[in-house]
């Protein structure tokens, strides 16, 4: 996790940095993007990425606030919900093995009043259920907090919110990184056990002093079987049993949706009915072997491999001192090293666009091809908002079943 303090100039350094690593989740605070910057402008294919802007015609300014999520595409995560009001949030919901953790990147502004975290931790109970696991993680700006152990429930009124907030869904603070004047601006909050925080050596880009960049880290075992699938991207429809899929939807019971009163939750229940019932009749496909942008040198590719190596070394506890060493060289090297040949691949592809355009293109195509925006139209109107979304479908839908 890492408050950038700005992406807008900064892509170059954060997508090479991005591809030197293989972080299971990337959060960001402070991104100040808006709708012409592109997710894959700063995340390669393996990455997920769910994004909120900040609302500046809201808040009258031209920059600033904003929040990212990228996560591995081997990993269980959707969308849950978002808001763009005087705080930026996204929630998403990851499934590894038998655990559903609810994920919510924050960025709060400086200064902001009680009544912003009030409504921040309002957002968080409405989309996500009491008694479910959840990390919690962003920049919180409550200059007041020195720790992971500082009395929160005798300080400010706004500290004093955050520990009945914490209190409900049995939540501990973790980070005991300080910034540069002594504090915790950046909270990394759950119920997960034996959760490690420690200072990132190698951030994304450069830090600001006022958030040093954050390395968190949960015990979670997988067999050999799921490592052997970390591939995989989705399901393979072309192989599925339609007609075993048919008989197992025809079986749940839907009419249970319309007892929730919060369509976002019921969302979610559709989302777990659906991908638990395309589990069982829709086999899984790998993604391609080759994972590397064609750009990528043999050398860089073999310093990745020697990377992961060293780091999966240092897990075992043995020479952990060696396998340390190797593996920071080989980071930076490959930061480096990445570097170069991504700005000679750009400088290639616009130099030979005479003779071969075909490059030139899909360097363009593959980084325009992901819009963030999840502005729609219904009946000529715009819709801003998740709600509106929402309403529109359930509108249009109710419509096509009473014809």
């Amino acid at each position: 996790m890492q408050n950038v303090g700005g992406m807008r100039t900064k892509a170059n350094d954060f997508y090479t940095s991005v591809l030197s690593n293989s972080y299971d989740l990337i959060i960001i605070t402070e991104s100040w993007l808006s709708d012409d910057q592109f997710d894959s402008e700063f995340f390669d294919m393996r990455y997920k990425v769910f994004r909120q802007d900040r609302n500046f015609e809201l808040l009258g300014k031209a920059i600033g606030g904003g929040v990212m999520l990228g996560c591995l595409q081997k990993h269980n995560m959707y969308y849950v919900n978002s808001i763009d009001s005087y705080f930026e949030c996204i929630i998403t919901k990851l499934t590894i093995k038998m655990l559903s953790l609810y994920v919510c990147a924050v960025y709060i502004p400086p200064d902001s009043s009680e009544t912003v975290y009030e409504l921040f931790f309002e957002f968080i109970e409405s989309n996500c259920p009491v008694g479910s696991t959840i990390l919690c993680l962003g920049d919180f700006n409550i200059p007041q907090i020195l720790h992971s152990n500082f009395d929160l429930s005798h300080a400010t009124k706004k500290c004093c919110n955050l520990y009945n907030f914490m209190s409900l869904f049995n939540l501990e603070s973790f980070n005991n990184i300080r910034n540069v004047n002594g504090r915790t601006l950046d909270l990394v909050l759950t119920n997960i056990i034996d959760v490690t925080v420690v200072r990132e050596e190698h951030p994304l880009v450069p830090e600001d002093k006022h958030h040093p960049a954050l390395l968190c880290s949960f015990p979670h075992n997988q067999s050999k079987k799921e490592k052997l699938d970390n591939n995989i991207t989705g399901f393979n429809f072309r192989k599925a049993n339609f007609e075993q899929m048919y008989t197992e939807l025809s079986r749940l019971n839907w009419n249970k949706l319309s007892h929730l009163n919060d369509v976002n939750e019921a969302l979610g229940q559709f989302y777990e009915m659906m991908y638990t019932t395309m589990s069982l009749c829709v086999p899984r496909k790998k993604c391609n072997s080759n994972k590397y942008p064609s750009w990528f040198t043999y050398n860089i590719i073999q310093k990745i491999k020697f990377k992961t190596y060293h780091h999966r070394k240092m897990k075992t506890g043995i020479d952990v001192a060696f396998h340390r060493d190797k593996f920071r060289i080989l980071r930076r090297e490959l930061k480096s090293e990445i570097s170069l040949a991504y700005k000679f691949f750009i400088e290639s592809s616009e130099y030979s666009i005479n003779k071969d355009p075909r490059q030139f293109w899909n360097f363009v195509k593959s980084k325009t091809k992901h819009l963030s925006s999840t502005s729609l139209k219904y009946r000529d109107k715009e819709l801003e908002s998740n709600r509106e979304v929402s309403r529109s479908f359930a509108h249009y839908f109710h419509l096509y079943l009473e014809l």
